[in-house]
This record gives structure tokens, C-alpha cells and sequence, in this order.
């Protein structure tokens, strides 16, 4: 569960990166936790 639910974060930042500007610091904090619970 923890991996599908870090994998769609990743395409979401992925989506809007392309169309918006760097990921701001609370989606980055967000895929870290992501990480750091894998």
C-alpha cells in the first residue's frame, strides 16, 4: 500500500512539474516520508 501510494504521488509531482513550477519544499517532505517508511 505504502509503495502504490508513493508511486502516484510521483506521477502527480511528476504532472505538476511539468506544468507548474518546482515541486515547492511540502511535496518534497512528503516523498521523503514516502521513502523513509519504504
Amino acid at each position: 500500500m505504502v509503495r502504490v501510494n508513493v508511486f502516484i504521488h510521483n506521477l502527480s509531482a511528476e504532472r505538476f512539474w511539468d506544468v507548474d513550477k518546482p515541486l515547492p519544499p511540502v511535496r518534497i517532505a512528503t516523498n521523503l516520508n514516502g521513502v523513509g517508511i519504504n
